[in-house]
């Protein structure tokens, strides 16, 4: 019997993002896996679980009231996702985003991978893709704040084997970048630890989200971790950390 996986999903403001989401969940050929979806304070979003999903046994939510310090963007994603692993305790979690998607193999390979290298910390690669579905070419960090910072982190990634030029697969790199998506992890690893929530203006200038944090603190904690160089994530553009590449349904300003 294969051992539980539990998906995470952070959602606000995209009910119908959200249905793809829970769509590519429901068609992973790992089939033992639990579809968590923590809503951040979003009342249609409840809504349209409850009409649609409340006699799906797979799938469960929690609805999160937002406190006044709150900020939109990593404050509260970084709450919000230390609160769902701390949820599922032991076992097996990803994340998934609610605008973007797993491939139907993401899970059984990464999970297959993490018990042949007995490794309790294991991520894939993805392509990276605009809201439409077209790969993103341009030779920019499109996360960047300013025209010239795109450039500058661009070749950084060139340098570290992240990105190709002509390529929209980023090479996720343990030390460098590696996305929330694309992780398989032990829950065990994280008790009594937290994502950092807090967040600077140093951190907004430097794109340094929550993604970078929970990297830095598993490298702080010398968890070993491999990738099994497999394209099973697609990501699009236009969320959270990139308002202003033709923003996606529901996309909420950082906060600063």
């Amino acid at each position: 019997m294969h051992e539980l996986i539990t998906v995470i999903t952070i959602t606000k403001n995209r009910p119908n993002l959200l249905e793809r989401a829970i769509k590519t969940v429901q068609i992973q050929t790992y089939k033992n896996v639990k579809h968590l979806i923590i809503i951040d304070d979003c009342s249609k979003t409840l809504k349209m679980l409850n009409e649609k999903y409340k006699n799906d046994p797979k799938i469960e939510w929690e609805y999160y009231k937002r406190n006044k310090e709150d900020k939109s963007g990593p404050n509260v994603l970084a709450k919000l996702r230390t609160y769902a692993i701390h949820k599922v305790k032991k076992g097996w979690f990803s994340f998934l985003d609610d605008d973007n998607e797993f491939y139907p193999e993401h899970l059984e390979k990464l999970y297959n991978f993490a018990l042949k290298e007995n490794c309790e910390a294991v991520h894939s690669y993805r392509e990276v893709l605009y809201k439409d579905g077209t790969p993103y070419l341009k030779e920019e960090y499109p996360w960047g704040r300013t025209h010239k910072q795109k450039l500058e982190m661009y070749e950084d990634m060139l340098k570290a084997g992240v990105v190709k030029r002509g390529s929209n697969i980023w090479h996720d790199r343990f030390g460098y970048t590696v996305d929330t998506n694309v992780w398989l992890l032990r829950a065990e690893l994280f008790n009594n630890k937290e994502i950092p929530s807090e967040y600077t203006q140093k951190d907004y200038d430097e794109c340094n989200p929550e993604d970078e944090k929970m990297m830095k603190l598993l490298m702080q904690n010398n968890v070993k971790v491999l990738t099994n160089k497999e394209v099973t994530v697609k990501y699009y553009l236009g969320g959270y950390s990139n308002e202003s590449d033709n923003p996606i349904e529901g996309t909420v300003k950082w906060e600063n």
